[in-house]
C-alpha cells in the first residue's frame, strides 16, 4: 500500500480533531500534516 500524504487546515479549536485523524490515518500508513491557522 503506497503512502499517501494529506494536508489538513485547522483552527486551534479543531486541533484535537486533526490529531485524532493523524492517529487514525497513521494506522493505515497515511501521512497527515496539520497546519494551524
Amino acid at each position: 500500500m503506497p503512502t499517501l500524504k494529506k494536508t489538513a487546515l485547522v483552527t486551534n479549536a479543531e486541533n484535537h480533531v486533526c490529531l485524532a485523524a493523524v492517529r487514525s490515518l497513521g494506522k493505515n500508513k497515511l501521512d497527515v500534516t496539520c497546519y494551524f491557522l
